[in-house]
């Protein structure tokens, strides 16, 4: 039998490691605060992707699409989200994203890669702004 899985569980999560991510930053734990913003864009792209897009607000997770790909869970949003993203982030986006757009897996091992690209502030603010679209959005349905 497949698991069915709620948008709110992963609205919920994503949540929670925002606030770990908001938590780590106050300590200046850079490392862990870009690990669990980066978590936490995964998971709200994987809401709007997954939920929000379809309006559909329980699916089994063989439906759910997965992955820590930033770049390609961005690159399934609706073109609407993907506007309200750009509008509120800098001009280079999406070139900014393309270098970090596997940090999640990445940075959990930095120690075993020769180059990886630390973007702490960017990812925050994505993670930020992922955040109110999402919150916004599931307010809508409530």
């Amino acid at each position: 039998m497949d698991i069915e899985i709620n948008d709110y569980e992963i609205l919920d999560r994503a949540n929670q490691f925002r606030d770990a991510a908001d938590i780590l930053k106050q300590s200046n734990k850079l490392i862990p605060t870009e690990l669990n913003a980066c978590l936490a864009c995964e998971l709200y792209l994987k809401y709007l992707v997954n939920f929000e897009k379809d309006g559909i607000q329980t699916k089994t997770k063989k439906q759910l699409v997965a992955g820590h790909d930033l770049k390609e869970l961005y690159d399934k949003c609706d073109d609407s989200i993907k506007i309200l993203i750009i509008e509120k982030m800098d001009d280079d986006f999406e070139t900014h994203l393309e270098k970090v757009k596997l940090n999640f897996a990445v940075i959990r091992y930095d120690y075993e890669h020769e180059k990886v690209v630390y973007s702490p502030a960017f990812v925050i603010r994505f993670m930020e702004i992922l955040s109110e679209i999402c919150c916004c959005r599931q307010n809508h349905y409530v």
